[in-house]
């Protein structure tokens, strides 16, 4: 029996790109930034630290298209070079809470019971803080540095993904194939592993594009603060 659904990653890219324009425009978006972090020593002939006090507070020029800051720094450097920063703090933490997130999430909606109430009532107490503030704390009390915020982000990060990824996971494990897999004595790691994460992907996709830039506005405000990216680094 024929169908019309696609067959190939390539397909179904295709059929995904006709359905959404919109989406398309927006990866390729995504993409230039990526590629403007990357290839930056290459697109500006400054060096994003270099000053020229003769140069300062200078406005957009055939020398410097966006400017220059108080420091004659030119603008369109910071901002090339400032999205290798901002596009690691979006998602190193964010893949690190979300690897927490998963894991916990997952063993309190399979193990139940006493395993249940430790690992949301200890969510719980995450949620309460609101995360900037508890980002600072953490960012006062390890100090200044990328590696602190990143784990200062992380730690903020992971009581949502597992509240998220424990609904998902009661919601799964009633299904008919984990009740068969339970059947043949299949172990919960396995269970959890091969049945419970990859249908629990297009909800952690989402969850993922949506704490990328909740986590570069929290670098932002904690630079702002004096305990984010220290000068002369530079991010967005």
């Amino acid at each position: 029996m024929e169908t019309n659904l696609p067959h190939g990653p390539r397909a179904i890219f295709r059929q995904l790109a006709r359905r959404n324009k919109l989406a398309i425009v927006s990866l390729a978006v995504i993409i230039l930034f990526l590629l403007a972090a990357i290839f930056a020593p290459l697109l500006t002939p400054y060096g994003f630290a270099e000053m020229d006090p003769m140069s300062r507070l200078q406005g957009p020029s055939a020398q410097h298209l966006l400017g220059t800051d108080d420091g004659g720094r030119d603008v369109l450097t910071r901002l090339l070079f400032g999205a290798r920063v901002s596009l690691l703090v979006g998602l190193v933490p964010t893949a690190i809470s979300l690897v927490i997130g998963v894991a916990l999430g997952m063993l309190a909606g399979m193990l139940g019971g006493f395993w249940d109430n430790v690992i949301m009532r200890l969510a719980d107490v995450m949620l309460s803080f609101p995360s900037l503030l508890l980002a600072m704390v953490i960012m006062y009390t390890l100090g200044n540095g990328m590696i602190n915020i990143f784990l200062a982000l992380a730690l903020t990060g992971w009581a949502s993904v597992a509240r998220v990824i424990r609904a998902e996971t009661l919601s799964l494990k009633q299904s008919d194939y984990v009740e068969a897999a339970r059947s043949m004595n299949v172990s919960n790691l396995t269970i959890m592993l091969r049945h419970i994460l990859p249908n629990s992907l297009p909800s952690l996709i989402v969850l993922f594009t949506l704490n990328i830039p909740g986590a570069i506005l929290s670098e932002s405000a904690l630079s702002f603060l004096g305990i984010g990216v220290q000068l002369p680094n530079c991010s967005w």
